[in-house]
């Protein structure tokens, strides 16, 4: 604030020289502003966040002239600017007149937008002429300590000089992958991403950014150190999420500059770059829907696989039986971009102990879904419901389709089995492990079927398990199991019975079942999807 040729009253009978408390504005001429400087008390910097509420950030070249001026500065306490005026105190700490500054005090600090605040330190400044000239002498210290162009050019040539020398012993830049987790929300998707996630992070050659939306904030691993994440916030919905993902995506993969980007789902951003995609769903889900509006989401799903593949560089299939049914029909033309690389299982599920005993209950994992099969296991519980009165049937998933879910639930009613029949939904993991290792049977009755993590699970706890003969389970299980027909609900009863009644065959099975699991691992899985994601990134054939 320029002085001028009169003073304030007050400030003079209080016996102190006044501190000019007018302001001028205008178009100065840059050679003039030291003198500007100079004929000022006060130096206030009220910078305001930005609209779109991004981090202020900006040249605060104004406010090393303030500083080396050795005038006091009043500041917003605005990330870069309050970081520049770091230890001069906040106007609402200051109520001694008598009191001194610190020695890195540097002028005052206002919370941005706040005239009261601004107000109430000009005052404070203009009453206290000790304080003031104190602050200013600090204020000139700070500035040539830190803040002139030889320090300036220095720290760059520093950074130039480190810059080589991490470069003459670094190994060559690490691969930057976008992992696209948008669709990674329930069931297997999910399981897949807490799983793979971290085992991502361990590699020293891959630099990993995570994209989800920030209703997906509980998913993401937390205590990762190579693990960048990226949240996008827009109104969930389903065509609102194939519509940001589109565009957002492929945003953030040019942002970061991305050598690859992987979606661990059927479908993925089609402009991203390099893009991997993950065959998990099974596109003959169709061929068991009735329902019109079920049937137009499988053919958007089919469409979009399609689009996705004729755009990626390779697609990770997870079975022999999801690769060859994507070879067939239009999806075909891609077979040669399919690597089939199968799921892992958690170390977490682990056989019972010797000698412990198993309960009397029945026991199927999955999200409920038309294609999971629920309808006709209610059908055979209730066949084996005259012979064992007792046994009960708990269902652990997520009601995703909800129509599907009222109509099981009907079911049970119609059945009379509503003390027999229980819905866990989403259960923890550590209670879904005590649920393996307890059940009577685990029934997977699944009509269609990529992989099937709840199978490989059950597997691990050793139960004797009850599977479809279907889709990729029998490839999954191998002879661990007994099989059925999923179709025929007679047939799905007797190779339950079949089990509750023979105690031999069920540990028979529960060794080669606990035996078979260990060819699962989420860490050979994230080996061999990490050397396609290379192999991509770097854009070499295999």
């Amino acid at each position: 604030m320029p002085k001028n040729n009169h003073t304030n009253g007050n400030a003079k009978r209080n016996g102190e020289s006044a501190a000019e408390t007018n302001a001028t504005t205008s178009l100065i001429d840059q050679a003039e502003t030291p003198l500007h400087l100079a004929a000022s008390d006060i130096l206030v910097s009220p910078h305001v966040p930005n609209p779109d509420g991004s981090p202020f950030f900006g040249s605060p070249t104004k406010l090393f002239e303030y500083l080396a001026a050795g005038r006091p500065v009043i500041a917003s306490d605005l990330n870069q600017i309050g970081e520049v005026m770091e230890g001069s105190p906040h106007i609402d700490d200051l109520k001694d007149s008598g009191e001194k500054p610190s020695s890195t005090a540097s002028g005052v600090l206002v919370e941005p937008e706040d005239t009261k605040g601004f107000s109430k330190a000009i005052k404070f400044l203009v009453e206290n002429r000790q304080w003031r000239e104190a602050a200013q002498s600090n204020a000139r210290k700070r500035a040539l300590d830190r803040y002139t162009w030889d320090h300036h050019v220095a720290a760059i040539l520093e950074g130039f000089q480190r810059m080589q020398s991490l470069e003459a012993v670094s190994s060559p830049r690490r691969i930057r992958l976008l992992f696209n987790g948008l669709h990674s929300k329930t069931g297997g998707g999910l399981n897949y991403f807490r799983n793979i996630l971290p085992l991502f992070a361990e590699e020293p050659d891959i630099e990993v950014h995570v994209c989800v939306h920030e209703d997906q904030r509980d998913f993401v691993p937390h205590d990762q150190e190579n693990i960048t994440v990226h949240y996008l916030d827009f109104p969930q919905g389903f065509w609102r999420l194939q519509f940001r993902e589109q565009i957002d995506v492929p945003r953030l993969a040019r942002k970061i500059a991305a050598d690859v980007t992987f979606s661990p789902a059927n479908y993925g951003p089609i402009m991203a770059p390099n893009s991997v995609i993950l065959l998990r769903n099974a596109l003959s889900v169709a061929f068991v829907e009735r329902r019109p509006v079920k049937l137009a989401y499988w053919g958007l799903v089919y469409l979009g696989t399609f689009l996705s593949l004729l755009v990626s560089r390779r697609a990770i299939t997870v079975s022999d039986y999801a690769r060859r049914t994507a070879s067939g029909g239009l999806i075909g033309f891609f077979k040669n971009r399919l690597t089939v690389i199968p799921h892992g299982v958690s170390e977490k599920f682990s056989p019972l102990k010797k000698d412990a005993k198993r309960g009397k209950f029945l026991l199927a994992v999955s999200d409920i879904y038309v294609q999971k099969n629920l309808k006709n296991l209610i059908y055979a519980m209730a066949i084996l419901h005259s012979d064992h009165p007792d046994l009960n049937l708990k269902i652990a998933g997520h009601p995703v389709d909800m129509e599907y879910f009222t109509e099981l639930k009907q079911i049970v009613a119609a059945e009379k089995l509503q003390g027999n029949v229980e819905f866990l939904g989403n259960v923890p993991s550590e209670t879904l492990v005590d649920l393996y290792r307890r059940c009577a049977v685990f029934v997977f009755p699944s009509t269609v079927e990529t992989f099937g993590n709840p199978l490989v699970e059950a597997m691990a706890c050793g139960a004797p398990i009850a599977s479809s003969n279907s889709a990729a389970m029998p490839e999954v299980v191998g002879d661990a199991a007994v099989f059925f027909n999923p179709r025929d609900t007679q047939d799905m009863a007797r190779a339950i019975r079949r089990l509750l009644n023979d105690d031999v065959l069920c540990q028979d099975l529960s060794r080669k079942a606990a035996q078979r699991a260990k060819n699962y691992s989420w860490r050979e899985t994230a080996r061999q999807t990490l050397q396609v994601l290379k192999n991509v990134a770097s854009q070499q054939d295999y």
